[in-house]
């Protein structure tokens, strides 16, 4: 799964127990070959499976944190949540144990590569070809655990494997992924309420304000990964000059562009919305990685190719009217408005105990929902809920006060 350096000191030496106890219960049929390294939550180590010959990853949990038995179920979650996905950019589980230790243990996929970390910090920002190829297949994976009912919650670069003889990358740790409410038993939260995990630089506002996490939570972590990705992270940063940076651009995306002045606007754009602050504004990332994989070297949807302020907002009139879908509202509307009255029309001149008075009442009536409708597209255009706003009913009521008189007005005019 990893091949990341092995540790010395403290970490190591807990992991001696382990890896005894891994040689005698899993062998023969399993051989542990060597300790290839360790986290914060497990240590992994390298097998091979002999029926098979096969490399696989041995993820062992820390010994310390498998005293905690919510600790232990969030573990074995990770292997519950990965399983269910099956997607070439995610991590294979292939089985999931406990030791006699009580120590819980889960057999995965081996990639021989890196993660995207250790990959910045030794060569720096990747190209804006490669960090599209990734962002795409990162998000590919993201959208096969989403339909899964599976939100990853801690989407980053130390979380994706590259693996060195093909280029493929994986997303693995599903370890704090929770599963969406859907009726099933797995869906019983691990999580103390307000507890927040994973990573404060790449979670999403409504994590850190301990809000509801939905799919749209890791998109918002995916745009954060593609701006360091865009980046790249020095070898003499700190940790606090990386998270400066992020922490710049989580706030106003459009500084991207100069931090990485080839990095095309389309791309800009996209990564914007990524990051936008209301989940609602965010794409889906099936969305992010067919437009990705299709744009070329340009976003040019529609929907997506409007630049961005810092609440993720679209920037400049034109970009307001594209991101509400006025064109589409209002034409639709405008088409269907003139059909009615040519509808109406034919039917005054085909039966006559229609009054003349009925075609100008529905010319009216069409004038005065116009505004109506634009005002609605304004409000309500977005995708995802919209709040109701008093000045938007004020409008409403207005042109309703206005359509009444003015029908009056023909209604008296006509001799009624």
């Amino acid at each position: 799964m990893t091949s990341q350096s092995g540790k010395s000191g403290r970490g190591r030496a807990q992991y001696e127990e382990v890896e005894r106890l891994l040689k005698e219960e899993l062998g023969p049929e399993l051989q542990i070959t060597r300790f290839i390294g360790y986290g914060a939550m497990a240590g992994v180590f390298l097998g091979r499976e002999t029926a098979l010959q096969r490399l696989v990853a041995v993820k062992v949990m820390s010994p310390e944190l498998a005293k905690d038995e919510r600790a232990r179920k969030r573990f074995e979650r990770e292997a519950q949540s990965a399983a269910k996905i099956s997607h070439p950019n995610v991590v294979a589980v292939h089985s999931i144990g406990r030791l006699s230790n009580d120590v819980p243990y889960l057999v995965m996929e081996y990639v021989k590569g890196r993660n995207l970390a250790e990959m910045l910090s030794a060569q720096g920002a990747f190209s804006v070809d490669e960090t599209r190829r990734i962002v795409a297949d990162v998000a590919g994976a993201l959208d096969a655990a989403h339909k899964k009912g599976i939100v990853h919650r801690d989407v980053k670069p130390a979380n994706v494997m590259y693996e060195s003889d093909s280029g493929r990358v994986l997303l693995t740790d599903f370890g704090i992924a929770a599963i969406l409410d859907s009726g099933e038993e797995e869906g019983v939260r691990l999580t103390r309420v307000g507890e927040v995990l994973g990573d404060p630089t790449y979670i999403s506002p409504e994590q850190l304000n301990g809000d509801d996490i939905t799919e749209r939570s890791d998109v918002f972590a995916l745009g954060i990964m593609a701006c360091e990705l865009l980046t790249g992270r020095g070898r003499d940063d700190t940790r606090a000059v990386q998270r400066q940076r992020l922490m710049a651009l989580r706030n106003d995306p459009s500084k991207l562009n100069q931090l990485r002045p080839d990095v095309d606007a389309g791309l800009v754009s996209l990564v914007g919305r990524c990051m936008a602050q209301s989940p609602a504004h965010r794409p889906d990332p099936a969305d992010v990685s067919k437009m990705l994989k299709q744009g070329g070297t340009d976003v040019t949807s529609p929907d997506m190719s409007v630049t961005l302020d810092s609440l993720g907002e679209p920037v400049g009139f034109l970009g307001r009217i594209r991101a509400r879908r006025m064109p589409q509202i209002v034409g639709a509307y405008a088409a269907g408005g003139w059909l009615a009255l040519e509808g109406i029309g034919l039917l005054l001149e085909n039966i006559e105990t229609i009054p003349d008075v009925t075609f100008d009442l529905a010319l009216a009536t069409y004038l005065f929902g116009l505004p109506g409708i634009i005002v609605l597209a304004w409000y309500h255009g977005k995708p995802g809920e919209q709040t109701l706003r008093m000045t938007e009913i004020w409008i409403h009521l207005t042109l309703v006060f206005l359509w009444i008189i003015t029908c009056a007005f023909i209604i008296g005019n006509q001799g009624f």
